[in-house]
């Protein structure tokens, strides 16, 4: 062990300064990273391509009958449970529902006691999916895949978002009506609205269904406490809010007002000088 003198001594004297390299000598700047610095995508060997293909030879697990509504755009969402594994062999799931008032079984339409959560939504959700991107890769239209598997997984992640925000019923609600007036603009060759979110809907089914807020903080993570001055309003521009999925009073306290002309009665999504400017 040093002592104290000799620990000063050292110091004083540069030990085990005189060897170590500048910080800052030899330090090149980074390139920056342009589109150019990505490699090419090699594609994997003897793989046949999908165009062409039916959807029957991709998908032979699933009723042909089935796949035809999809490729016609007239697959109902309530059908979903037609695409997972653990339903799609029960004819008569949740389907038949005694009613007192006519004295026997009815049929009813799926509801949120047949998709009790976002986890048995997800599953046949991905599988539908799945099958639209290949029945466009079908097509041999790069342009029409990528607008597909990008909608849908911005669909998704959006529904993940909602059923953060919305009581499930209200998002499963939503999600009926969204799918269903998507089938019209796709069977016209639309595909492009799975990544918008629809005021309309969204007012109709959402809004005043917000999920509570200590409920929501504390799920899944134990119960979380606010540092001082968490509740007191905050000048950032509410990026959820231009976005849309955000509901005033703002639950974060930030600024609600549109990012694109400062309206506070619209975020940027919605925004009418924006669609103006875009026209």
């Amino acid at each position: 062990m040093f002592t104290p003198a000799q620990v000063a001594f050292l110091l004083s004297s540069g030990f085990g300064s005189q060897n170590l390299p500048s910080a800052a000598a030899g330090t090149a700047t980074p390139a920056p990273i342009t589109s150019a610095s990505f490699p090419q995508f090699v594609p994997p060997a003897n793989v046949p391509s999908p165009a062409g293909t039916s959807l029957i030879k991709l998908f032979p697990h699933i009723e042909a009958s089935v796949l035809l509504d999809i490729a016609r755009h007239e697959f109902k969402p309530s059908d979903l449970s037609k695409l997972d594994s653990k339903y799609r062999d029960r004819n008569a799931r949740s389907v038949l529902e005694f009613d007192a008032g006519v004295g026997g079984f009815t049929i009813r339409e799926p509801s949120a006691k047949d998709y009790p959560s976002l986890h048995s939504l997800f599953a046949p959700l991905t599988t539908y999916f799945h099958i639209l991107t290949m029945f466009a890769a079908s097509s041999g239209s790069i342009a029409a895949v990528c607008q597909v598997a990008s909608g849908s997984f911005t669909y998704l992640t959006q529904l993940e978002q909602f059923n953060e925000d919305y009581q499930w019923s209200a998002v499963l609600a939503y999600h009926m009506d969204f799918h269903y007036k998507r089938r019209s603009y796709m069977a016209d060759g639309d595909y492009s609205g799975w990544d918008l979110i629809d005021p309309g809907l969204q007012a109709k089914h959402l809004l005043g269904r917000e999920r509570p807020r200590a409920a929501a903080a504390t799920r899944g993570h134990g119960i979380k406490t606010s540092s001082p001055g968490a509740n007191a309003p905050s000048s950032e521009v509410c990026r959820l809010f231009n976005k849309g999925v955000c509901t005033s009073p703002c639950r974060y306290k930030r600024v609600h007002k549109c990012a694109g002309c400062s309206a506070t009665d619209h975020g940027q999504s919605s925004c009418p000088k924006a669609s103006s400017t875009a026209a």
